[in-house]
């Protein structure tokens, strides 16, 4: 089941001038897609020089009070459309009507960007290199599991450096490559305004001795609005040094004007390997490993994965699936509200995953809440307050160090030692190379983790030439990194931490702190400059 609702989520431009003498009149109309026809929502109508705008509503329809008399230009601007103006005359106690079509833009040089700038700016006023994924568009058609999966061929010159291959993991991110020996590669993650945690290592060890979880796959993709990435050493322009390797922004969704509008989705599916048997492919060995050449009745042929298979069936080790590798349930549960005045709107939402690997013990809980309220006090101060918590847990499946997992020991495993190939021989083992798929599920590692993060959004224009923005918030993570070895003697031979058994805890807390005060004026010298 599936129901969502086409909104998205507008930036305001910067201020411009004083306003007028106020009057009762007012400008309405209804703004609709050229192509479908369809009413658009969240669309940023504005009267050039005096300060007043409104977002449209769910049904394309808006409102702009107190319009001083005289004629003026009305524009009407979204992300993704091309921006529409018309000029709009208003006499004493009028309503006048404005309607608008608008036409959607590929490129947009005049689209309304936020990155770095208080209260937005156009694309083209800006130096810097930016790009936009419009997250909303993208998660309403698309299944998304993660910030990894929105990115990936979405944005030029964004590289994440490997798939993941299990449920949970996560891959270090590039922008335009490494950007100095000395600097870190991973580029700065924002929310709302927050700076986050933007390591790309975090989680237990697993195997290769390599932390293989990104923080910023824990956050909800249907709860985000869009995503501005400035790429490369000019995000340092307004960011500071640590940017010299890009900046992510992440904006969430934001509430609108109009009655309350619920959002519920749910998502069901199966995560699973691609032929496994294929990708062993056929291999050969010796019936008798000692007696070479391997050739006639000596020469046998064999699939290291219908081998393992084949045992799985028999019963030769305690395996609670008829495969090794099996069709994993993934699941998601999205249920959201957004609503609102003029002078309050907000957005609510709840999420929940519980998505299982092409191993029975690989496994990705997550639980997250969300909670953004804006407040129009006036038409010169508004506040934006943004909280949101994250609570999960996942346990991995490469949790043998160097080995990995159960793929490495059928890959490299000895057939000779298969009980129907010579029976007796490596009585244990049955032709794997180290160690039985079960004696490697017994290693537990996990990841249990939380984050809270919130933020305070406060625009303060005084003056027609001076607009302010002041940014604070706190983003704080817990985890709790386990790697548990039981006590087995059978596996201390290859495994000395089974011989007594052994456990590693680790517990790391992130804590960032913004606050960012923003400040630009706007003086005409001439008609030129």
């Amino acid at each position: 089941m599936q129901a969502r609702l086409r909104l998205s989520c507008v930036f305001a431009t910067a201020f411009l001038f004083a306003l007028s003498d106020l009057g009762a009149q007012q400008i309405t109309g209804r703004i609709v897609d050229q192509g479908s026809n369809q009413p658009i929502a969240a669309v940023q109508v504005s009267i050039t020089g005096t300060g007043i705008g409104a977002l449209s509503q769910n049904t394309g329809r808006y409102l702009l009070l107190n319009v001083p008399v005289g004629t003026h230009t009305v524009t009407a601007q979204r992300i993704g459309y091309k921006t529409l103006s018309a000029q709009v005359t208003v006499t004493a106690g009028a309503t006048v009507v404005q309607d608008f079509t608008l036409s959607e833009e590929a490129l947009g040089l005049d689209e309304i960007i936020v990155t770095g700038t208080p209260g937005g700016t156009q694309r083209r006023a800006i130096g810097n290199s930016v790009t936009s994924v419009s997250a909303a568009e993208v998660t309403k058609s698309t299944v998304v599991n993660n910030i990894q999966d929105l990115l990936t061929g979405r944005s030029p010159g964004v590289t994440f450096l490997k798939a993941p291959g299990q449920v949970g993991q996560s891959s270090p991110i590039q922008i335009r490559g490494i950007s100095t020996f000395n600097l870190s590669s991973n580029p700065l993650i924002y929310v709302d305004g927050i700076r986050i945690n933007n390591t790309s290592e975090a989680g237990p060890m697993q195997g290769g001795q390599h932390r293989e979880v990104n923080p910023l796959d824990d956050i909800n993709p249907d709860d985000i609005e869009s995503i501005e990435i400035i790429k490369g050493p000019a995000a340092a322009t307004l960011y500071g040094t640590e940017a010299s390797a890009g900046v992510i922004q992440v904006i969430t969704k934001r509430g609108s004007e109009g009655s309350a509008t619920f959002d519920a989705t749910i998502n069901q599916g199966i995560n699973y390997m691609k032929d496994p048997s294929g990708r062993m492919g056929t291999q050969w060995a010796c019936k008798n490993s000692f007696n070479p050449p391997c050739s006639g009745d000596n020469l046998f042929s064999y699939n290291p994965y219908d081998n393992a298979n084949r045992l799985v069936s028999e019963g030769a080790f305690p395996w609670p699936t008829k495969n090794i590798y099996a069709n994993g349930h993934a699941q998601s549960y999205d249920l959201s509200v957004r609503g609102g005045t003029p002078t309050i709107r907000y957005f609510v939402s709840t999420n929940y995953d519980n998505s299982v690997g092409i191993l029975w013990y690989n496994w990705d809980k997550t639980f997250r809440a969300r909670t953004n309220v804006g407040v129009v006090f006036s038409e010169d101060v508004t506040l934006d307050v943004s909280m949101s918590y994250i609570d999960g847990e996942t346990r991995y499946m490469q949790q043998a160090p160097t080995d990995g997992g159960e793929w490495d020991d059928m890959r490299w495993g000895n057939a000779y030692c298969a009980p129907w190939v010579n029976p007796g021989s490596c009585p244990r083992l049955l032709g794997f190379q180290e160690h039985l798929p079960s004696d490697v599920a017994k290693i537990d590692v996990r990841r249990k983790y939380n984050t809270f993060t919130g933020s305070t959004t406060l625009k303060f224009t005084p003056t027609s030439w001076l607009s302010s923005r002041l940014v604070t918030g706190i983003d704080r993570g817990q985890e709790r990194n386990q790697n548990l070895w039981p006590m087995e003697v059978e596996l201390s031979p290859v495994y000395p931490q089974s011989a007594l058994g052994a456990l590693w805890i680790e517990k790391p807390i992130t804590t960032n702190i913004s606050v960012d005060l923003s400040t630009t004026a706007r003086y005409q010298v001439s008609a030129a400059l």
